[in-house]
């Protein structure tokens, strides 16, 4: 009797565990594909509308009322911890060098305003790493996002895809061409 039930207790944990990690990779994948897939369109659409900047002109242009009703559509007051935290990982993906990146949002003055606010709404056990590296993007300064990207990562768990540099002007306009437009 025993020798007959081990083999189904096998099967049956290796069945749970499977379904365990089939349910975790679409849990964590589909919502950011989505997420991707509407920014990206949007963005196309207000690129279509607009000429061509470059990164400091970006910066200092104003912010619209359409940035901001975006910005509150992606980024609401009700964000958990970790949510704020896969939006400023995948915000770092525009700035930096790494081997594997999943997941895109890309990085406008209204975004950023966003969360910070958000962040000082709520109580997160991180937050001043987030408005730390949030404030510095706020000011232009991106020299270490490489470093903002591996915090967030570290506090994630990440395992693969460590940045290891930032992005040349030329590398980020491939990677938002290639992600937003």
């Amino acid at each position: 009797m025993k020798n007959k039930l081990q083999p189904t207790l096998i099967i049956a944990g290796v069945i749970i565990i499977i379904a365990f990690f089939g349910y975790m990779y679409t849990v964590q994948s589909t919502p950011a594909e989505e997420k991707v897939e509407v920014i990206a369109e949007e963005t196309k659409e207000s690129a279509e509308t607009s000429e061509s900047v470059d990164e400091e002109d970006e910066q200092a242009a104003p912010i619209t009322k359409d940035d901001i009703e975006d910005a509150e559509k992606v980024f609401p007051f009700d964000m958990s911890e970790s949510a704020v935290q896969d939006a400023i990982h995948k915000m770092s993906h525009q700035k930096v060098k790494a081997d594997k990146k999943w997941g895109a949002l890309q990085i406008t003055p209204a975004r950023i305003d966003r969360l910070i606010e958000v962040i000082q709404a709520n109580d997160y056990k991180h937050e001043s790493t987030y408005l730390h590296i949030l404030n510095n993007w706020k000011d232009g300064d991106f020299s270490r996002a490489h470093h903002d990207h591996n915090s967030i990562w570290e506090l994630q768990g990440g395992t693969v895809g460590k940045a290891t540099g930032v992005l040349s002007a030329e590398e980020e306009a491939r990677y938002v061409q290639r992600n937003f437009e």
